[in-house]
């Protein structure tokens, strides 16, 4: 998801170091602005980070804490369930975390389907609150200046979260991570998938139409299913 490439210190500047100092923050420990310039301030909260981790307090992101501090989880996938306007973050095929959204109002529909990450901003701004990740066309998942509005449909058709949670799924969600977006009406329309299974096995075993199982999740290519997906069961 991450990857080192050298040792950051003092008055290092780079996209590097504003990955250090989006994770920082994230994480609670103050770096200041995320401008890719290591001042003082990230100077500080690398420490801070180190000292709560038993790590050498030098303030240099070394490999140990780089690895400490951006090594968390691992393959993201994202699951974005409309009607319960809730995402899901899975790590490693493992539901990770959950969180409330809001989504697209009735004249401007989020889209439904299979995606990936393909562009991430932070800061965006106005309306668009602390993060932006696209995932089609001019459709993205972001935060928003009005957190009032999250579990509502109410947007233009993009997910909206609050900051705190968009920060939190950023800082793990690389650009090519995949998102999928059903608008099941019914939980128990849901399937979990478990160690073993196939989409074959599943359609014997719920006794629904295979080719119907693959369409309704929008699924391309049969073998990329994984443990604890919730596929959508086909009426």
């Amino acid at each position: 998801m991450f990857r080192y490439t050298r040792a950051l210190k003092l008055g290092d500047r780079g996209q590097d170091v504003r990955e250090i100092q989006e994770r920082l923050n994230t994480l609670g420990f103050d770096a200041g602005l995320e401008d890719g310039i290591f001042g003082e301030s990230t100077r500080q909260a690398v420490i801070q980070f180190q000292r709560s981790k038993g790590l050498t307090a030098d303030g240099i992101v070394g490999p140990s804490t780089y690895t400490a501090l951006m090594g968390v989880g691992g393959k993201a996938k994202i699951l974005i369930n409309l009607s319960e306007r809730k995402l899901y973050l899975y790590l490693d095929n493992q539901l990770h975390r959950t969180f409330p959204v809001a989504i697209g109002k009735p004249s401007t529909p989020s889209p439904t389907g299979t995606f990936k990450i393909t562009e991430k901003a932070p800061n965006p701004g106005g309306v668009f609150g602390t993060r932006w990740m696209r995932f089609y066309k001019d459709y993205g998942i972001h935060g928003t200046n009005n957190p009032a509005s999250i579990g509502r449909a109410v947007s233009n058709g993009c997910i909206r979260m609050y900051n705190q949670d968009v920060n939190y799924v950023y800082s793990l969600v690389p650009i090519g991570t995949e998102v999928n977006i059903v608008s099941s009406q019914s939980t128990d329309r849901y399937y979990v998938v478990q160690a073993g299974d196939t989409l074959f096995s599943i359609s014997q075993k719920l006794g629904v139409n295979y080719d119907a199982l693959l369409r309704e999740n929008s699924i391309t290519d049969p073998n990329m299913i994984y443990v604890g997906q919730k596929l959508l069961i086909p009426r």
